[in-house]
């Protein structure tokens, strides 16, 4: 019998806009997207199981961005969160938001 086990299938779902930034690695104006993205155990190149979850606030055109807690995304959206302290600390760049 031959078992054909896979690690690392992702599957990366966007959860919509989030907050309108200047992007600091492609100097782009853009709304960062808040994005789920799952790695799944397979076998026989079937999903079957998640071991790695991430949450993350992307730029659209560099894939470039940071990860989040669940909680995070709807303080952010309300202005609750400093989102451009995170971006700086991460990214490690002067960061504007826009008007």
């Amino acid at each position: 019998m031959l078992l054909i086990i896979g690690f690392g299938r992702r599957k990366k779902r966007d959860r919509g806009e989030v907050v309108q930034v200047r992007c600091p690695r492609c100097s782009n104006n853009v709304s960062y997207r808040h994005t789920h993205t799952r790695t799944w155990l397979t076998l026989y190149f079937i999903p079957v199981l998640p071991y790695r979850s991430e949450r993350r606030l992307e730029c659209p055109i560099c894939s470039h961005g940071v990860r989040i807690l669940r909680d995070d995304v709807e303080e952010i959206r309300l202005g609750k969160v400093d989102l451009l302290a995170r971006l700086k600390e991460a990214l490690g760049a002067p960061t504007r938001m826009i008007s």
